[in-house]
């Protein structure tokens, strides 16, 4: 015989309504910087809600056109000598 499935089909229920995750996402866009943590605390807070996975909260972070990784303050590829050259050419005269 072998298996069968007992999928019905459909969309993955959501926690949140269509109204309550605009408001998030209106939420999300007031604050300039706003990371997954800030999220999760907010939806707690807010809507009782914890996501189990982390794409959730990174899911919604990009559908509000907010990144969520963090920033380096300085460059660690960064080259004093090369930004000094390029700011200041050397001008070599080859005297005949």
């Amino acid at each position: 015989m072998g298996l069968l499935s007992t999928h019905k089909g459909g969309s993955p229920r959501s926690f949140l309504s269509v109204e309550e995750r605009e408001q998030v996402i209106f939420h999300i866009k007031k604050h300039e910087v706003f990371g997954p943590t800030d999220l999760r605390k907010y939806l707690k807070a807010t809507f009782a809600i914890s996501f189990k996975s982390m794409q959730s909260y990174y899911e919604l972070l990009h559908d509000a056109k907010m990144s969520w990784h963090k920033s380096q303050k300085i460059n660690p590829r960064r080259d004093e000598q090369k930004i000094k050259e390029r700011r200041h050419p050397s001008f070599c005269v080859k005297s005949s």
